[in-house]
């Protein structure tokens, strides 16, 4: 194109998928559980050098990745009875998910690359994901019989036959149908995040002497997300499908990603000497959302009784940090190699944070690491 090299690709791929999860109920039955769909994903991509050693690249592509396999089971794949007396105390239970869709999503790329020198580079790049859907881990509440027929529940209090103490509030419990909170994964209309990334590369040998042999890499990345988050499964009655309590939906970012990050590295290399030291720098960020799934507000409710499965529609933080770390490498001869690493030079600790009024959930620390090694090929 005008004389410039303009290259790239298009293609499509067709993915069929067929679950067929299979385990066994409380009384030993076998349950399975059936998912089928179909995904047709096209992608490309395009590169023109606009000039000599000056890249733009641009790419597109629909995406897909599956579940994990532990999610998608049909059982009960645990369960826990209060052995208290109190009646209206909470069990606990977990429930797979056969049904559960993929992640499905549209990814969109631009970058721009300048390679200006032997072993130098410098690029920026944007990218957007729009994610349609993905799983989310969610908790809900209902009757132990939502979850366990007659014949269920009447096998689950022959797991304790005591005859004094928490065997017998257990059982006790189980004919109460009393009040579970279940942990499954569900579907959620997913999101987008967005954002774009910085970085520099140059090998030093303009610089005289053993200084020559020096580098430095340097990247920045700038984030934003949104995602719909379930906090209330909202509450269906069995058999009529007559909806009790809708479904609450919350935005909140990504979780688990710095809205800012940056890295520096100073390198050292030559055939039988190698070091370098890191930075890495990150924000905080948000880690959990909801803080807790639950059906009630926090407290006391209108008629004097208390909220056992609240909701908690606040955020849990964690703590930016900034971390130092370096490692050396020295061959003295070809098979033998020596090496030292230094980790957290800078003794960060890592500190977790809930609520809007911040306090602090848990705190933790590895202190400063050193390693060496001896290293020998024969």
């Amino acid at each position: 194109l005008g004389g410039r090299r303009l290259s790239g690709n298009v293609g499509v791929r067709q993915a069929e998928t067929e679950i067929n999860s299979i385990g066994q109920n409380t009384v030993g039955r076998t349950v399975t559980g059936n998912n089928k769909y179909t995904d047709t994903l096209p992608s490309g991509n395009v590169t023109f050098e606009v000039f000599d050693n000056l890249y733009i690249r641009a790419a597109v592509a629909k995406v897909m990745a599956r579940p994990s396999l532990g999610i998608l089971s049909p059982q009960i794949t645990a369960i826990n009875v209060p052995s208290g007396t109190d009646l209206s105390a909470f069990g606990s239970l977990s429930v797979g998910n056969p049904k559960l869709s993929p992640y499905r999503g549209n990814s969109y790329d631009v970058s721009a690359e300048w390679y200006f020198a032997q072993g130098g580079l410098i690029s920026l790049g944007w990218f957007r994901k729009e994610i349609s859907s993905f799983p989310q881990t969610i908790f809900y509440e209902g009757r132990l019989s939502e979850f366990l027929n007659a014949e269920e529940r009447e096998a689950l209090k022959l797991q304790f036959p005591g005859l004094t103490g928490g065997d017998v509030n257990r059982r006790s419990w189980i004919d109460a149908d009393g009040m579970v909170q279940a942990r499954q994964t569900r579907d959620t209309p997913g999101g987008y995040l967005q954002g774009w990334e910085f970085s520099v590369q140059q090998d030093l040998t303009f610089l005289p002497w053993y200084f020559k042999n020096l580098g430095v890499q340097f990247n920045m990345t700038k984030l934003e997300s949104e995602f719909m988050y379930l906090v209330d499964p909202g509450a269906v009655t069995p058999g009529t499908g007559v909806v009790t309590r809708p479904a609450v939906w919350a935005a909140g970012p990504w979780l688990g990603s710095s809205p800012k990050g940056m890295n520096f590295t100073l390198y050292y290399e030559t055939k039988k000497f190698n070091a370098r030291i890191s930075v890495a720098d990150r924000d905080q960020f948000y880690k959990t959302y909801p803080i807790g799934v639950g059906s009630c507000d926090p407290g006391l409710q209108a008629n004097g009784s208390a909220c056992n499965s609240p909701l908690i529609n606040e955020f849990g933080i964690t703590d930016g940090t900034t971390n130092v770390d370096m490692s050396m490498r020295y061959s003295p001869i070809k098979r033998l190699s020596i090496t030292f690493e230094a980790l957290n030079l800078t003794n960060e600790a890592g500190r977790q944070y809930a609520y809007n009024d911040p306090v602090l959930t848990s705190y933790s620390s590895t202190g400063r690491n050193f390693r060496l090694g001896l290293r020998y090929k024969y």
